[in-house]
């Protein structure tokens, strides 16, 4: 079916087998189709079919130009991508934090009604090389908001980048709370007048409800590996990758910066020593009693190896009794 679109849609259409080649040396694959639409679109979907004259024109016209702009930043990322292969100072990076890991991932049924700790996941791939970094740090650490995604951005512009880049693309989805935000901004300002090699920082947004991107091939990746293998999270993750295997960044506290703290207004900076940023936190944050207490309770399933991290946990309270299955080898 595939190649017969193919070849309808092209005037002097390759061979079967030039196709298959080139297919698979690009990387390519077809899936099903995702089953997170676009609220946009199946919204104005519903009223063009349901509305008729000049109602249901407004309608398809509202939907062709909401989907002209998503298709327009998709074009202008593989305009951009072409640019940084060809250029060599430029780099395209696409990043996007994934859905929440449990830790530890069991499939116990005694596991299924507990709190797990939640492990987060930004991915960060350099669209230009085909490079992926895993910024990775679990809830006892710090959360999942502004001042976190900036954080892991500015480690990698500070660390990661190769020297010879001098122009960066981001590209990501427009969540207002993590991504498109002030705090971002005042992290780009700084890496710029910190880091002598970068000349631009460009940070486009992809259209809500048509966020695709290369991060989404990365979180696949993992969770299919999670389905066939009992390692810890950070492992998992470093055993992913095809030709290049992905590079974890485990963030602890002290990688977390407080890029707030430049603000004196919405839209104003400081004038403070931006070599010497405030952390956004003092040490480990505690857990819900709650949740140490199901953590506790889940030891007898875990390496023994691997016990004292969650022991070592803080709760609210502190939580240091032993759980009873701990005095009990069985279990009973």
């Amino acid at each position: 079916m595939y190649k017969s679109c193919y070849r309808e849609s092209i005037d002097n259409p390759v061979s079967l087998t030039i196709y298959s080649w080139v297919f698979k040396a690009q990387n390519l694959s077809f899936k099903t189709p995702s089953l997170d639409t676009c609220v946009k679109c199946d919204t104005l979907h519903m009223k063009i079919k349901f509305s008729e004259g000049t109602e249901r024109e407004e309608n398809e016209k509202l939907m062709k130009n909401h989907q002209k702009r998503a298709e327009k930043v998709y074009d202008k990322k593989s305009t951009d991508r072409a640019l940084s292969i060809e250029t060599r100072d430029t780099v395209v990076l696409a990043f996007d934090l994934q859905q929440c890991l449990p830790t530890p991932y069991l499939k116990s049924g005694a596991a299924f009604y507990k709190h797990p700790l939640w492990t987060y996941n930004l991915a960060l791939r350099d669209c230009t090389t085909n490079t992926v970094y895993c910024f990775m740090w679990h809830e006892a650490i710090g959360g999942r908001g502004a001042n976190q995604i900036a954080s892991c951005l500015y480690y990698y512009i500070m660390n990661c980048m190769p020297a010879e880049i001098k122009h960066l693309i981001f590209y990501s989805d427009s969540c207002s709370g993590q991504n498109k935000n002030i705090h971002v901004v005042c992290m780009f300002l700084l890496a710029v007048r910190n880091n002598p090699n970068i000349h631009s920082i460009t940070h486009n947004f992809f259209v809500a409800g048509h966020t695709h991107m290369d991060c989404d091939v990365d979180h696949a990746a993992i969770e299919r590996a999670k389905k066939k293998t009992s390692m810890d999270n950070y492992q998992l993750v470093r055993s992913c990758g095809k030709k290049n295997k992905f590079t974890v960044i485990e963030m602890h506290s002290d990688l977390f910066l407080d890029f707030a703290s430049l603000l004196k207004g919405p839209l104003q900076q400081k004038k403070i020593d931006e070599k010497c940023l405030p952390h956004s936190y003092d040490g480990p944050i505690p857990i819900s009693d709650e949740k140490k207490r199901d953590l506790i309770s889940l030891l007898l399933l875990i390496n023994p190896s691997a016990r004292s991290f969650y022991t070592d946990i803080l709760s609210n309270k502190d939580i240091q009794d032993e759980h009873p299955l701990l005095n009990n080898s069985d279990g009973d």
